[in-house]
């Protein structure tokens, strides 16, 4: 069959189509392939970025391991030292507990102690000038007036410049007569005083009043004093309340200085004494007036008022450790324990042994102690201190006597002991 001319016009056309088409194809393959290739090549620095990113994840992988380790050896030497802290902190606690516990008990020793110290030391200043009673001393007298012998000056001198006295040259007896050895820094200090020592206190106490007496005692044309022998303490007391009268006399307020070292003057229209300036402080402020007290006085007077309250609490009329009203109350009341009723009686026996002598602290020793005989005839207490209880203190609680089973419990003790 033969084709007709607008058949092969078509044939053709389509022949260029599929050229066309093919030209395409064959470009668009091209670009594919170009594609590819661009693709291929990402491929591979994307591998390659992500080969190094392996390395680099292993190396910090390897440094947060190795960080790791360092961190657990951290803690574990920080729980060390934690545990080695909390040993030491339960330790210094303890220690602590221990040191305040001693503490307490030295305070109130250290209290006991001041207190019996200041009270001795009353005693001592009281004994020290009943000692020189009998000492008279002269002031103003010029030196080197007595010459050599100093006791037939005096017996010469006194009934001169007291011509009332009535006494002869022979009733003065004399043991000793001496200048004081207080140094003069300057010639022109006033001379140091003489100190006699009478055999006689009646004598000396008429030299003194007659003294006091007449008023003005001249030597010649000058004028000289007599006074009582005091401790060094008790002057330098008696200087203060002399200093004190003299302010007082620049107010036109009369006062005086009565023994040992009391201040009797007028408030308002009241006369009043005051036995320490400590306590005429108060009134003394009114005036403008200052006192001049060192701290060893008002330590001493802080001491002196806390014993006597102490006795007070303590005490009742008739010297007992307890109150009248627990006294009474302890009548009242019918004890039928018979435990009860033998520790009320060593309790008593306690009693009757400190009654009058001393105070009985809560923080004096229990063994060995010369105040309470028991302690060292019987070698009970000796053991007791072994094991800890010690002091008076630790028999208590609350101020409430322990009973022998809490005792015996806390400090071992045995049942042989039983008091």
């Amino acid at each position: 069959m033969l084709l007709t001319a607008p058949s092969a016009n078509h044939q053709s056309a389509s022949i260029v189509r599929l050229r066309n088409c093919s030209d395409q194809l064959c470009q668009q393959l091209t670009s594919m392939e170009d594609i590819l290739r661009s693709i291929e090549k990402s491929n591979q620095e994307i591998r390659g970025e992500i080969q190094l990113m392996r390395e680099d994840v292993k190396e910090f992988k390897g440094q947060i391991s190795e960080s790791f380790n360092r961190l657990e050896t951290s803690v574990g030497g920080l729980s060390t030292q934690l545990t080695t802290l909390e040993k030491r902190v339960v330790d210094a606690e303890g220690r602590i507990g221990d040191t305040e516990e001693k503490a307490a008990i030295h305070g109130r020793a250290i209290s006991f102690l001041l207190q019996q110290e200041a009270e001795l030391m009353e005693r001592c200043e009281d004994l020290q000038n009943r000692a020189r009673r009998q000492n008279l001393r002269l002031y103003q007298i010029p030196e080197g007036s007595e010459g050599r012998d100093m006791v037939a000056f005096i017996k010469k001198l006194l009934p001169t410049v007291l011509p009332s006295l009535p006494l002869k040259e022979d009733d003065i007896r004399i043991d000793r007569a001496h200048r004081t050895l207080t140094p003069r820094s300057k010639e022109s200090d006033p001379p140091c005083p003489i100190l006699l020592g009478f055999a006689d206190y009646t004598v000396k106490e008429q030299i003194l009043r007659q003294a006091w007496t007449q008023g003005q005692v001249k030597m010649g044309d000058r004028q000289i004093y007599f006074d009582n022998d005091y401790s060094p303490e008790l002057q330098r007391k008696r200087a203060q309340v002399r200093y004190v009268i003299k302010e007082l006399k620049q107010k036109n307020v009369k006062a005086k200085c009565l023994y040992p070292a009391r201040l009797r003057m007028m408030v308002g229209s009241v006369e009043k004494t005051f036995p320490t300036l400590m306590e005429a402080a108060p009134a003394l402020q009114k005036m403008n007036i200052q006192i001049r007290v060192d701290e060893r006085d008002k330590l001493q007077s802080e001491l002196t008022r806390r014993r006597w309250e102490r006795q007070d609490n303590r005490r009742g009329k008739n010297g007992n450790l307890l109150s009248e009203e627990d006294c009474r109350s302890q009548k009242k009341v019918g004890v039928q324990n018979i435990y009860v009723k033998h520790t009320l009686k060593v309790w008593s026996a306690v009693q009757k042994r400190f009654r009058g002598t001393v105070a009985l602290s809560r923080a004096m020793q229990i063994d060995g102690n010369l105040e309470f005989l028991p302690s060292i005839a019987d070698s009970t207490f000796k053991k007791w201190a072994d094991r800890g209880l010690k002091i008076i203190d630790q028999l208590f609680y609350d101020n409430i006597l322990q009973p022998f089973s809490y005792l015996q419990e806390t400090f071992q003790l045995p049942s042989c002991d039983m008091f």
